[in-house]
């Protein structure tokens, strides 16, 4: 398997774990636009952690465009070649604020869950290739 971009929003990452609204920690206060940071990324089906994630942040704008760092990943052999590289694009917010949609320039359009917000952290939930993830980034 030749270059696979790891995100989260790997962001980098689809979200298709739902939750209610009761089970978020989102306020009025508490909103996306920012950068975020990627702490940790997990397989939720072993909990265990993704890697090739270091490294990968983003930045939310109020006008709906992203940009951010993310990775290339080439799995060649039994090597493992890493590169950041620079992406950007736009991103929309659900009505509710439980779902974010993320649209790279040139690139794939991800969803995510928005598990739980507050002014510092940021956990998305959902599907990235085929892996169920869950992404914690912290807002810097």
């Amino acid at each position: 398997m030749k270059k696979i971009v790891a995100i989260i929003f790997l962001f980098v990452t689809v979200f298709v774990v739902s939750c209610s609204k009761e089970d978020n920690n989102m306020g009025e206060s508490n909103s996306v636009p920012g950068r975020w940071v990627l702490q940790e990324m997990i397989e939720l089906n072993t909990m265990k952690e993704v890697p090739y994630t270091d490294g990968i942040e983003y930045t939310f704008k109020a006008d709906e465009t992203f940009t951010g760092i993310s990775v290339d990943i080439d799995f060649d052999g039994s090597d493992v070649v890493t590169k950041k590289i620079a992406i950007s694009g736009t991103y929309v917010l659900s009505d509710n604020g439980q779902k974010i949609t993320i649209r790279q320039n040139g690139g794939q359009t991800l969803v995510f869950d928005i598990y739980d917000l507050t002014s510092k952290k940021m956990i998305l939930r959902g599907k990235f290739q085929n892996f169920q993830v869950e992404s914690t980034f912290s807002k810097k």
